[in-house]
């Protein structure tokens, strides 16, 4: 055998075991990503929880499961929701859902002015 042939043949070689490694680390590395992955993550890695909604859940979830009469919690937190917006300042409204069509109808439209708006007691 020559030199060159035996050269390519040790180049075929480390080229296989490099290959070798390189198909461990990929499968190491799904391996490790999965079982990272399939643990929950906790609430307290969530910037937007506060210990605040974390009570509301619980709450909504305790009169949901627990409480002896069958309450809709969908107006539930409607009202709420209602009543947290109503205590911001006197210009903060919350608009349902289901009455935001008609709101929008009627706002649609030339309007011309500064936009202050009297109400008459």
């Amino acid at each position: 055998m020559s030199k060159s042939v035996a050269s390519k043949m040790n180049m075929n070689m480390n080229m296989k075991k490099n290959d070798l490694y390189l198909f461990a680390i990929v499968l190491l590395s799904i391996g490790i990503g999965y079982l990272v992955g399939s643990k929950e993550i906790p609430t307290q890695f969530n910037p937007f929880r506060s210990i605040n909604t974390e009570r509301l859940d619980r709450l909504l979830e305790y009169i949901s499961n627990d409480y002896v009469d069958e309450i809709n919690t969908d107006s539930l937190v409607g009202k709420v929701i209602e009543d947290i917006v109503n205590k911001l300042d006197p210009h903060s409204v919350y608009i349902p859902a289901s009455q935001r069509q008609s709101i929008a109808e009627n706002m649609q439209g030339n309007f011309e002015g500064i936009g202050v708006s009297f109400l008459y007691d």
